[in-house]
């Protein structure tokens, strides 16, 4: 009889092409995670990422690195009212260790996110095909279409979402462990099949390591994102299908060693939720986070119809997202989804048919798995294991337990998106099986599918290259949402473009008139004064607390020299100890009042806070000027230049010290790297022409200064500077054409016309100077100028010198009824009327002058030749 003799041989040839074709399957997702994420790698911080890293001392390294576990995710104690609640430490730690590796190089930041959702990728290939059973085509097309989504853009290319994604790693690792301790358990005693009832029944200690590995990643889970917990359900999902004999015989008596284990697991699983829960809570002081309106509208409606119904739009919303990503956006806050107030409302029969066609497909499912008790097929208990992997991890923020801050959140659904992908790679799979003659069709159908995502997603990333590029794609793509157009001006604003910001910022309040930073904002960009101040004071009757709004009217109040808007600003600082700029604009008023000590308080607390900001830097570096230790405020400019090379005002200042010091080389060379920053500043041109008229190179002054005085037409110092240089290198016609015209355009203009008077008298032009001098007093009359006794002076010089002895004395007269001790003009009466031959009355104020100064040389000299010509005559 013929033996038939194994070829096993070609039995080993086919297992290892069937393991290199299961590598390739798992190479190919993870490349294509790589490669179309890798051009966002360029992009800058944006958005939440410069609160959340750039401005968190947690991650800068600047506080401890225990401050992190009392923190929230954007650096704010959770102890503090206005935290935000968010913990995650271990997201926070990844990134003080991006921070400490790359100096905060956003790129390195990019880099590490692409490299872990390139893991993700990797290990969701290990879960669907050894934990889930699915066939190697089937893990290829759910990983692929993972990899490549567009939905996971703000997850990947985003770098807070950084939480998102190395939870995910951790999610999946938790549920792979867990699964394991499942599966390995029930091989053990189909090989032990001897084992008695006493021994089956104890708690495999393989079996629990591994239970307890899968907890302590589920605790890692959540303390690097809050869904993270959310893998205990699905690890509980997971068990009750696998085990799903055991649930039945749960009631039974006479409990057997598999379902005592199963128990066992379960119990283990609720504990560990319930004590993270609480554990959660705690950090959180048991209070929740406070969100305004605009966050999440629908959950501060009154109506609980309103509320239903646009939660579960939502809900199908989220799922539409990741069916058809083709509207995506950085914000989905205020009117993004308006709210559905009627039943009558369309959109709530896209809800109705998505909750009919899950329900009815799950419990079709869940029927045959526990009531009908009949043979589970592996479809089924993977459209359930599927299902709960894109519900479960999404019902947090599904508004079902407690208020979110947003009303959808693109990175959000990174995790839920994993059964998402497998659904579909499962109805593929299927639908190849059920209609094998057009499987070709199909495979052509997903791979198009898959390479639209893919281009969706490359064009994507290129969105979160840049502030500007983000919020413009924000404004194109929810135009009524009010917080993108608030945002766009915002950038705006910040670029210098003061038009288009005020333009978004009234399209923010046309949407939402009742946002009190949408009105202060625009406050700051208008240029008429009495607009920009009811600006504020809508935004506080909106809020009479709202720091920014307080901080804004106080300040633009100390700028008009009320001392009305010290007590705003300080009222500022009463709801922020910590705000910075209200910090400062305090210590620049003191230093104003001379209170030097005060001043130093204010910025010291600021530099304590942020000892890296260019501002605040500058503010001590100011001080450190003003107290005249001008050392240290050079060296404090230095280091801010050192910093931030390119910190105008540093320079600024940096060579005004050297001008004073004389060092006008080291001041010339400042003020051209100023230029080079800012080519159109007239400050720096002005001082630029400033130092060359010290240094006597008048041409080039002149060059300088013209330019100034184009950029600024409306300065008066730049322009009597200008005038100065013509003057000095012998261009007086021009010097006096340039003169008079900015006159002409400015005629109450004091200190010009003073310019000009000093200029006539050294030019010798007595006319022109007698009406200059008459202007200027009519100018000082009428604002009540503290100098009007010695203009009045003046004026009686231009008399005296037009021979006119009766003008002279009545303004002589004028300016010591103002000033009665002001010598000068007490000295010049009596020689007004010396020459008049009233002598009496000349030695009278001769005599006055000398009450006032003994030691007066003209009045003593005048009145020694008074007597003289007395005793002559």
């Amino acid at each position: 009889m013929a033996t038939h003799v194994p070829n096993v041989k070609g039995q080993k040839c086919e297992s290892k092409l069937t393991n290199n074709i299961s590598k390739m399957y798992a190479t190919i997702p993870v490349l294509l995670a790589v490669l179309c994420y890798i051009n966002g790698v360029p992009g800058d911080f944006v958005h939440d990422d410069v609160l959340a890293i750039l401005h968190n001392r947690d991650v800068t390294g600047e506080s401890d690195l225990l401050a992190i576990f009392y923190n929230d995710f954007w650096g704010v104690s959770m102890q503090n009212s206005t935290s935000h609640k968010s913990y995650r430490p271990l997201c926070v730690l990844s990134f003080r260790l991006d921070y400490y590796l790359s100096g905060g190089d956003s790129r390195w930041f990019h880099l590490v996110n692409i490299m872990l959702h390139a893991l993700v990728v990797f290990v969701l290939t290990q879960v669907c095909h050894n934990v889930l059973k699915m066939s190697s085509l089937a893990t290829l097309v759910a990983t692929s279409l993972f990899a490549v989504h567009p939905i996971h853009t703000e997850a990947v290319t985003g770098i807070v979402g950084r939480a998102d994604v190395l939870a995910a790693v951790l999610y999946l690792l938790s549920f792979y462990m867990y699964t394991s301790a499942v599966t390995k358990s029930r091989l053990e005693r189909d090989v032990n099949d001897n084992l008695t009832e006493s021994a089956s029944a104890s708690f495999p200690a393989k079996q629990l390591i591994r239970v307890a590995s899968s907890m302590a990643l589920a605790l890692a889970a959540m303390l690097t994102k809050e869904t993270g917990i959310t893998v205990l359900g699905v690890s509980l999902v997971y068990d009750l299908i696998t085990s799903r004999k055991h649930v039945l015989k749960w009631l039974k008596p006479g409990l057997t060693a598999e379902t005592k284990q199963f128990i066992s697991r379960v119990t283990i699983i609720i504990v560990t939720i319930s004590c993270l829960l609480i554990m959660r809570m705690a950090i959180m002081n048991f209070e929740k986070p406070s969100f305004k309106h605009e966050d999440n509208p629908a959950s501060f409606s009154t109506s609980i119809t309103t509320r239903i119904f646009t939660f579960n739009y939502i809900t199908f919303y989220n799922f539409w997202l990741l069916l058809s990503p083709s509207l995506l956006c950085y914000d989905w806050t205020g009117g993004s989804i308006p709210l559905i107030k009627s039943l009558l409302d369309h959109r709530n029969i896209c809800t109705i048919l998505f909750y009919s066609v899950m329900i009815w497909s799950c419990w079709r499912c869940v029927r045959k798995m526990f009531l009908d008790q009949s043979t589970v097929e592996k479809q089924q208990r993977l459209f359930l294991l599927s299902m709960s992997l894109m519900v479960i991890p999404f019902s947090p923020a599904s508004n079902m337990f407690f208020r979110v801050g947003f009303v959808i959140a693109e990175r959000i659904l990174y995790i839920p998106s994993i059964g998402f992908c497998i659904l579909i790679a499962q109805g593929f799979q299927i639908l190849c099986s059920a209609l094998a003659r057009f499987k070709s069709i199909f495979t052509a159908a997903m791979l198009a599918l898959m390479l639209v995502m893919a281009a969706k997603t490359v064009c994507r990333n290129q969105v979160w290259e840049s502030r500007e590029t983000l919020f413009r794609s924000g404004v194109k793509d929810l135009p009524q949402n009010a917080k993108v157009h608030y945002n766009m001006g915002n950038f705006l604003k910040d670029e210098g473009n003061k038009t288009g910001a005020e333009y978004h910022y009234r399209q923010a309040i046309r949407l939402n008139p009742f946002h009190p930073s949408y009105h202060s904002n625009l406050g700051t960009v208008l240029s008429n004064v009495n607009e920009t101040k009811e600006c504020y004071m809508t935004a506080l009757k909106l809020l009479p607390d709202h720091k920014n709004s307080l901080f804004n009217l106080g300040s633009l109040l100390i700028d008009e020299g009320d001392s009305a808007g010290i007590s705003l600003v300080q009222h500022s600082l009463n709801k922020d100890p910590n705000f910075i700029e209200a910090l400062l604009v305090m210590g620049k008023v003191m230093l104003r009042a001379k209170n030097f000590s005060a001043a130093e308080s204010y910025i010291k607390r600021a530099l304590d806070l942020n000892p890296h900001r260019p501002d605040v830097r500058f503010s001590y570096g100011y001080y450190m000027h003003m107290t005249d230790n001008l050392d240290a405020a050079l060296q404090e400019y230095q280091h801010i230049l050192a910093l931030h090379p390119n910190e105008l005002t540093s320079i600024q200042n940096a060579a005004s010290i050297h001008s004073d010091r004389g060092n006008l080389i080291e001041a010339e060379q400042l003020l051209k790297r100023a230029l080079n920053v800012k080519e159109d500043c007239e400050d720096c041109l002005s001082a630029l022409g400033n130092v060359y008229i010290r240094m006597g190179d008048l041409n080039k002054a002149v060059i300088s200064l013209a330019k100034a005085t184009h950029l600024a037409p409306n300065s008066t110092k730049i322009h009597l500077r200008y005038v100065r240089a013509l003057k000095e290198n012998k261009q007086r016609e021009e010097a006096r054409e340039h003169l008079q015209h900015h006159i002409s355009k400015f005629p109450q203009d004091f200190l010009a016309i003073w310019f000009a008077y000093n200029l006539s008298m050294e030019e010798n032009r007595i006319s022109d100077a007698a009406q200059y001098i008459s202007e200027a007093v009519t100018i000082a009359e009428r604002e009540n100028n503290p100098a009007l006794s010695y203009l009045y002076k003046e004026k009686a010089d231009i008399y005296r010198l037009n021979k006119d002895l009766d003008g002279a004395l009545k303004y002589y007269e004028k300016s010591i009824e103002i000033s009665p001790e002001y010598e000068e003009p007490i000295v010049n009466i009596g020689s007004v009327y010396y020459l008049k031959k009233n002598y009496k009355e000349a030695e009278t104020y001769y005599q006055r002058a000398l009450a006032i100064n003994p030691h007066n040389q003209l009045a003593r000299l005048n009145l020694k030749k008074l007597q003289t010509n007395m005793k002559m005559t």
